[in-house]
């Protein structure tokens, strides 16, 4: 049986490119943002325009994460589909209280 090192088989795999520091800022990002949004919309529950101020979130989450933090398109798009999760379930929280 060949024997190799941990470090042998990690070479070369994608999951170690990832930035997981920029990959944290990111969904702190959407999940602060998703946050305040349900918030703001927690006396009245209209979920188009809890869905639209998100919306018009996307093009910042963009920007700061492939521009600034450097960080993989697809990395940026899941924490932004992530803060929507989160948005939704927060809106709901607030909508039964």
């Amino acid at each position: 049986m060949n024997e190799t090192s941990f470090d042998e088989l990690l070479t070369g795999n994608p999951l170690l490119e990832i930035n997981t520091q920029a990959l944290l800022l990111l969904v702190i990002f959407a999940w602060a943002s998703a946050s305040l949004i349900a918030w703001k919309w927690r006396n009245e529950y209209q979920a188009a325009k809890i869905i639209r101020d998100y919306a018009y979130y996307a093009p910042l989450h963009l920007i700061v994460g492939w521009v600034f933090l450097n960080a993989a398109i697809v990395l940026v798009i899941g924490s932004y589909f992530m803060g929507l999760i989160v948005l939704l379930f927060r809106s709901n929280n607030y909508f039964y209280k």
